[in-house]
């Protein structure tokens, strides 16, 4: 089954755009628009109206887009039937994951996972929290791993951790004549009043895509900050690096400070007390039963968290 097919014609209708959706699967727009386009030719209907931006889905896309959802649901099902009948000896489980986990956390739980499942293989894909929800959904992924600050109410999920989110200044920074604090290599907190003298400093921010992204949006409207977002990034180990080399303020989970160091060590603080977290949870749909390999993976990325 050609689910890049299945992945591209729902990823525009969600972007409504072709430039967009291609950002979001990490390949080209011409590529993106010529397979729509063959998809379309084969079709013999078209499936978005391109006479408008943002483009919208046609009566035959609605269709379509329809039948696709019911076609990876049934596969799903049967997938996961299959697993039973097999003693889950074999087969392939498919996890969304945001770059931040998959670069820090993937490589030991992959290891111990195919010791304990040499003959399952993990799919993984790279992409942002919109997307793992859409295709958790839609039976794209059986699971994503998820950190937004709201999670959809829709899905099913397990919990992972909580780990503490830290605002990271550089090296060079005046802790002490900003906030009257002696720096520390020892996380430190910092109170409301405290967050308040930050509403005009520099900050290198995530997109709103973004897990930290959206939760960097919620820090500065809680405290009513109107920071000058210097650079918009969609990696969190940029911002932290960008942060540690004196270009501005950012904000990191904790997990990123086991992984990096620098020769001159940023400050970080955690905000409030008790201190402001994430939740970190594996996402899949609603009343679907885990597998025993399903549950093991979640408890194995539970251990390494």
């Amino acid at each position: 089954m050609d689910h890049d097919k299945y992945k591209y014609i729902l990823a525009v209708a969600e972007y409504q755009s072709f430039s967009k959706a291609a950002d979001a699967l990490f390949i080209s727009q011409p590529y993106l628009s010529k397979v729509v386009s063959t998809i379309e030719r084969n079709l013999g209907v078209r499936l978005f109206d391109r006479n408008h931006m943002p483009l919208s889905v046609t009566a035959a896309g609605k269709c379509y887009i329809d039948y696709i959802k019911t076609v990876l649901h049934a596969e799903q099902q049967m997938y996961a039937g299959l697993t039973d009948i097999s003693e889950h000896s074999s087969g392939t489980i498919s996890l969304g994951i945001g770059s931040t986990h998959c670069s820090y956390l993937m490589p030991d739980v992959f290891r111990r996972f195919q010791d304990l499942y040499p003959h399952i293989r993990i799919n993984f894909t790279e992409c942002s929290n919109k997307t793992m929800v859409e295709y958790v959904e839609n039976g794209l992924f059986d699971f994503a791993l998820y950190t937004s600050p709201d999670i959809p109410r829709n899905l099913d999920h397990t919990s992972i951790k909580k780990e503490r989110l830290l605002l990271v200044f550089p090296p060079s920074y005046p802790i002490r004549e900003i906030f009257g604090k002696n720096p520390s290599q020892a996380v430190q907190t910092l109170g409301r009043d405290d967050m308040h003298k930050l509403s005009n400093e520099q900050f290198i921010i995530l997109t709103e895509h973004q897990g930290i992204g959206q939760f960097m949006r919620k820090i500065f409207e809680t405290y009513e900050l109107s920071p000058k977002v210097i650079y918009e990034v969609k990696n969190v180990e940029t911002a932290f690096r960008l942060a540690a080399a004196g270009f501005g303020l950012t904000i990191v989970p904790e997990i990123c400070l086991k992984f990096l160091s620098f020769q001159a060590s940023p400050h970080y603080y955690q905000i409030g007390n008790p201190p402001l977290e994430r939740h970190v949870v594996m996402l899949y749909q609603r009343g679907r039963k885990l597998s025993a390999p399903e549950q093991t993976l979640c408890e194995i990325i539970q251990g390494f968290a």
